[in-house]
């Protein structure tokens, strides 16, 4: 649990279960698309783009917690855009290095 920001790493983080689609809106699976990944972290990989995807419907998320469900955030979220959802930086501050990330919807563009 999070106590002013900071992680208390003695609680076991909670168990988050997310129903979500596992294929973006143009259809393309939210697998990752590098030839390099090998098959059978594809689908851990795709769990984590669907955790980030529920995070980010909720609205704007930070790069710290991104990183908590994924620490590759960076790579999940070429995923969803590769899938053909519409991520961007909302805000970086680049002194203390916080990035605050948007999903939008094609209606919000």
């Amino acid at each position: 649990m999070a106590v002013d920001g900071y992680f208390d790493f003695g609680e076991p983080a909670p168990r988050v279960v997310h129903d979500v689609r596992r294929v973006g809106p143009t259809g393309a699976p939210l697998v990752p698309c590098h030839p390099s990944v090998p098959a059978e972290e594809r689908q851990r990989l795709s769990g984590q783009n669907a955790a980030i995807l529920a995070r980010l419907q909720r609205g704007p998320a930070t790069n710290t917690e991104l990183a908590a469900i994924a620490l590759k955030y960076t790579s999940r979220i070429s995923d969803l855009r590769e899938a053909g959802y519409e991520v961007s930086v909302l805000s970086r501050d680049r002194t203390t290095g916080m990035v605050v990330y948007q999903l939008y919807r094609k209606d919000d563009l």
